[in-house]
């Protein structure tokens, strides 16, 4: 047995950064245990705000295609996909572009780059349930900020994040199968407000590089991950 991801620490201005490798092969995930994701283990504040913002990393390398900044689970029993903020590549085009999947179908793709590989890029998500405006900004370039019916629903956000955030998987549009992938992440940080946009610029332009959430912060100890394992 060994482990579907790994750990390792990386230098960034003088600070270790913890990053998760993730070795799935994109294909269908068909048991519990055939998995390559990783998931909140606990929430300590179990009080996940109506207004909240998550920001993460991902490493694009060559063998990335496609990756999530991150999949949140509903308050539901059993939980269900709520939302996945999704990146893709078009080979046939060669561009990369965003996408936001809301219950498990496709909403709305923004944020398209020409291809490239061996980067890092940063994303933040900011939402207010009440009002059901979304914004996010990526490399510092606002993809969205717009209102969205669909995020207009309080009832559905979990106050508890605790095995509700995921990280390496993803939910196919209009289907419920789910998929893991090939991908590093990093600095998985949530804030207990929708932070303004030039706050998000300033998070993943890097001028505010290493801040860490106030409601969940990537180095914390509460912040571990349950790790599963497939044979090999």
């Amino acid at each position: 047995m060994i482990f579907s991801f790994f750990s390792y620490f990386v230098t960034l201005q003088s600070e270790a950064v913890k990053v998760y490798n993730f070795w799935g092969n994109g294909e269908q995930i068909k048991e519990p245990n055939d998995t390559h994701y990783a998931t909140l283990e606990e929430d300590p504040k179990k009080s996940l705000p109506n207004a909240f913002t998550i920001c993460s990393s991902m490493y694009f390398g060559m063998g990335t295609a496609s990756g999530t900044w991150f999949t949140l689970y509903t308050s539901e029993e059993p939980p269900k996909s709520w939302f996945t903020l999704y990146a893709t590549t078009a080979f046939t085009d060669y561009y990369m572009q965003d996408e936001l999947h809301v219950n498990g179908i496709y909403e709305i793709a923004f944020n398209k780059y020409e291809w490239d590989s061996e980067f890092w890029a940063h994303c933040c998500m900011a939402v207010d349930l009440e009002s059901g405006n979304v914004t996010v900004v990526r490399n510092g370039h606002i993809g969205v900020d717009r209102q969205m019916e669909s995020f207009r629903n309080v009832t559905l956000k979990p106050n508890d994040l605790s095995g509700r955030i995921f990280l390496g998987l993803w939910h196919m549009s209009r289907k419920e199968t789910v998929w893991h992938e090939l991908a590093k992440m990093s600095n998985l940080n949530i804030y207990s407000k929708k932070l303004s946009i030039e706050e998000m610029k300033e998070i993943t332009n890097g001028s505010r590089c290493g801040e860490e959430g106030d409601y969940l912060a990537w180095s914390k100890n509460q912040l571990g991950f349950h790790r599963k394992c497939h044979q090999s």
